[in-house]
């Protein structure tokens, strides 16, 4: 299909969310911006996401600040999640 690429990606078990513009040259660095949950955690992750929101779709319909927001609720969950699965694999891979 036609016009802008972009996309964003999660890792759980990277801890890490990758923002893909596919529609920049491979060889531009700001096509692939990685930033970790402790970074978006820590709020240092803003200006990242700004340039991929500027030089990404025109059509985003979530203003970016909104977007922001909502990534850091979205990291804060899925740390709580993945403590939870490490105490509960550990607690099941103890030996009795």
């Amino acid at each position: 299909p036609s016009g802008v690429k972009v996309g964003i990606y999660i890792s759980l078990l990277q801890a890490k969310i990758t923002l893909k513009n596919m529609n920049l040259l491979k060889e531009d660095p700001e096509r692939t911006i990685e930033i970790s949950f402790p970074k978006i955690r820590e709020g240092r992750s803003y200006g990242q996401l700004k340039r991929f929101y500027d030089t990404g779709s025109p059509t985003f319909h979530t203003p970016l600040d909104e977007l922001h927001g909502q990534l850091v609720t979205f990291v804060a969950n899925a740390e709580v999640i993945n403590q939870l699965f490490r105490d509960v694999h550990c607690r099941f891979t103890q030996p009795k």
